[in-house]
């Protein structure tokens, strides 16, 4: 049994090292790469996309992780929610074929690019075929791994399992009714004086403030770094190497200061 589970995780660590290569080259695609680079970008990432579903994929893979799944309750209480979590990532992937986790990957980084000129140009018209083939894409991941009710079930799994659409609508509809109230008498206040954060500061003088918060709240730059994006985002390659990115604008102090913070 124990020789079984250690043949597992080799496998599934060569599988998260392919996601971990991907993270790479998405974190560099937003920080550092020029912009000529996207085509050549995107292909690199679909490829190793379409090779990490290989992998989960693989019929001696799948044969390990039910072996484990039957027998799990032989396993301490990490390797049997591991071998649980598996299984069921198992039952989603097994419904997208390689064809398709290689078109999902070109269509997200095209859109990314897409918005990013969409941005520069302040036009929707520029952003709207690319969102229109990424709602596209995820109608029919939905419709490959089926759903009951809302085609949203089918991709809620993968970040909140469990959750449906139905439940989410009772909850925010509970969340809204409260939420109106509060925001009319924050409205109806008088606004608080925030001229200082649109005086002009100059972006040096901002890095270093945002390296100063992100160390006085315990973030280890020893393991991670913080850069500059056109979005800020928090990615991770490893349990030691989580990276987080801000964005600054001289006169605009908040930016900078919510992004780090947040």
């Amino acid at each position: 049994m124990e020789q079984k589970y250690q043949s597992y995780v080799q496998k599934m660590q060569q599988i998260m090292d392919l996601q971990a290569s991907i993270a790479v080259l998405s974190w560099d695609k937003e920080v550092n790469m020029p912009t000529k680079g996207a085509r050549y970008r995107g292909q690199q990432v679909a490829t190793l996309s379409a090779l990490a579903h290989e992998k989960m994929t693989d019929p001696v893979l799948e044969e390990l992780v039910n072996s484990l799944y039957d027998q799990r309750y032989k396993l301490e209480a990490i390797p049997a929610k591991n071998i649980e979590r598996s299984w069921e990532s198992l039952q989603r992937v097994k419904k997208l074929d390689e064809d398709f986790v290689r078109r999902r990957s070109l269509t997200v980084s095209k859109a990314y690019h897409g918005w990013l000129q969409a941005r520069e140009e302040n036009s929707f018209g520029t952003f709207q075929p690319h969102l229109e083939a990424l709602l596209a894409i995820k109608r029919e991941e939905a419709d490959r791994l089926g759903y009951k009710d809302h085609p949203y079930d089918a991709l809620l799994e993968e970040f909140e399992p469990g959750a449906r659409v139905a439940q989410l609508d009772q909850l925010f509809g509970g969340v809204r009714e409260h939420l109106t109230d509060f925001a009319r008498k924050i409205r109806e206040r008088a606004p608080l004086e925030d001229k200082f954060l649109y005086q002009n500061y100059s972006q040096q003088k901002q890095w270093d403030f945002g390296l100063t918060l992100l160390e006085n709240m315990g973030y280890d730059f020893e393991a991670g770094r913080q850069d500059k994006s056109p979005h800020p985002f928090t990615i991770n390659f490893s349990p030691e190497d989580v990276r987080v990115t801000t964005m600054i604008r001289e006169n605009n102090f908040g930016v900078m200061t919510w992004s780090c913070l947040h």
